[in-house]
């Protein structure tokens, strides 16, 4: 996956692409204030498959909790 890990190793938010989660669509830079975007995603493919990939990993937490709680 592309997805950034550490915006500190180059580059600007200007090359990076975020989902707005107002808008509902793929933003390059900084365009929609932070806590209405997920990312950054280093292409916009990524970027819009963000609320999936979201969806994906809050699954992957859930059956975390649910061994975690059943002790296994």
């Amino acid at each position: 996956m592309d997805r950034i890990a550490d915006q500190t190793t180059g580059g600007s938010d200007d090359d990076l692409y975020w989902w707005c989660i107002v808008h509902e669509v793929v933003e390059q830079g900084p365009m929609c204030p932070g806590q209405d975007r997920l990312g950054p995603y280093a292409t916009a493919l990524e970027a819009s498959r963000a609320v999936e990939h979201a969806q994906e990993r809050t699954g992957d937490w859930d059956k975390a909790d649910e061994e975690w709680d059943s002790g296994h």
